[in-house]
């Protein structure tokens, strides 16, 4: 009798251990090491590309030269010209990206059919004038997601999210719609995240 309790409770401890395992493995992580990565990112561009840049308010100089050599003048028109490549991946194979902060600038050599650079061994008879633009080696401190994030919340009251049906759990212990419902959310609460289903537990909106 005594050795059948034992294994009785041998067995209810493993299975105390087995449920800690389970809960470590699939706790949320810590809100510190979520960036705007994750909160504001491309799933957010069917929102963004219907907002109107008319309503962007700039607070400082915006200027950001993307990785095709193009100058936006704001967040909002950079961002806009991202999601419209991220939305179309068959037209755009390689999105849009932020190259640095300011005004693309370059110095442009250019040559016709009857110059040639000294490095340049080939022909060049027959050949349309040619331009080729070298760009300074610059470094943004700025982020595709922090951009991302001015426009979203900035126009918070604008925004439209989408009605698909895909459930997430916060770190509130809500559920929302999906995540564009959740980074509305979050531009409020900046310490709320996305956390595993098993937090939320019982249904809750």
């Amino acid at each position: 009798m005594v050795k059948h309790l034992q294994i009785i409770m041998l067995y209810i401890c493993l299975c105390y251990v087995m449920l800690f395992m389970l809960k470590v493995s699939h706790a949320s992580p810590d809100p510190k090491e979520i960036g705007l990565e994750a909160q504001y990112s491309d799933h957010l561009c069917p929102a963004i590309i219907d907002l109107d840049c008319a309503y962007h308010h700039v607070v400082s100089d915006e200027h950001l030269c993307d990785t095709h050599g193009q100058t936006h003048n704001t967040y909002c028109e950079f961002a806009k010209a991202r999601c419209r490549e991220v939305i179309h991946p068959y037209q755009h194979p390689v999105a849009l990206n932020l190259a640095y902060e300011g005004e693309c600038t370059g110095v442009p050599t250019t040559f016709t059919a009857t110059e040639k650079p000294a490095s340049d061994q080939t022909t060049h008879e027959n050949l349309p004038m040619t331009t080729i633009t070298e760009e300074p080696k610059k470094k943004s401190t700025t982020s595709v997601h922090t951009v991302l994030q001015n426009v979203f919340c900035q126009q918070l009251r604008y925004v439209s999210c989408n009605s698909d049906y895909d459930i997430v759990c916060a770190s509130d212990k809500r559920y929302y719609f999906n995540r564009c419902e959740l980074a509305k959310v979050q531009c409020k609460e900046r310490s709320l995240y996305e956390a595993d289903f098993t937090r939320c537990g019982v249904h809750r909106m």
